[in-house]
């Protein structure tokens, strides 16, 4: 049973499309996480929300396959995927903040909550991360990891990394919030270190 003193863990999963963010997300919902997940998300929250639905697709028809929701869009829907998270639980997120003014906009939605809030980085190489991929490809049937998509979402990703660790330091005042994983590791290796980084300082 929790400790009525201890805040709630809010872990973010952060890291380039296709580096292995949902092995670590499942484990932490398996052992009583509550989860947000961004692709998820923006589905659930456009069938409460006519009206963010409406903005949904009217962004959807002036962009192209593998594009990202705008900033604003994003931060809209994390502001309502929040007000529909328990009190006083464990939380893990996941796709959201992906830019710098997205991270922005999660301090000001998560100003007034009390959360034990860690960064978790997985970092891995572009090498790497297009074998990953292309083995994902032949398993599963996903739209995103059209090899054209992916490579453009490596590259936001790429160009907007350095600015989400800056923009996190900012808020933080430092990098005690941060945690690096080198996800080059097998599957197990890497979800052995990312449960000890949650599970750090506990």
């Amino acid at each position: 049973m929790r400790s009525a003193l201890r805040k709630p863990k809010l872990v973010v999963i952060l890291g380039p499309p296709g580096v292995g963010k949902t092995n670590p997300r499942k484990s932490l919902v398996n052992s009583g996480f509550v989860e947000i997940e961004a692709s998820r998300s923006i589905k659930e929250v456009c069938k409460r929300s006519p009206f963010i639905d409406a903005q949904v697709k009217r962004w959807k028809l002036h962009s192209k396959p593998g594009d990202l929701l705008s900033d604003d869009l994003m931060a809209v829907i994390f502001d309502d995927a929040m007000h529909h998270i328990p009190k006083n639980v464990d939380l893990v997120i996941d796709g959201f903040p992906r830019t710098p003014l997205q991270v922005d906009y999660f301090f000001d939605i998560m100003v007034h909550l009390r959360y034990d809030i860690k960064f978790i980085f997985l970092n891995v190489s572009d090498e790497e991360l297009a074998k990953r991929v292309q083995t994902r490809r032949s398993q599963e049937s996903r739209s995103d990891d059209d090899p054209k998509i992916h490579s453009d979402r490596i590259k936001i990703w790429r160009a907007n990394e350095h600015g989400v660790r800056e923009a996190i330091i900012h808020h933080e005042k430092g990098t005690d919030s941060i945690i690096e994983i080198d996800a080059h590791a097998t599957m197990e290796e890497v979800l052995e270190m990312f449960l000890k980084a949650v599970l750090r300082d506990s």
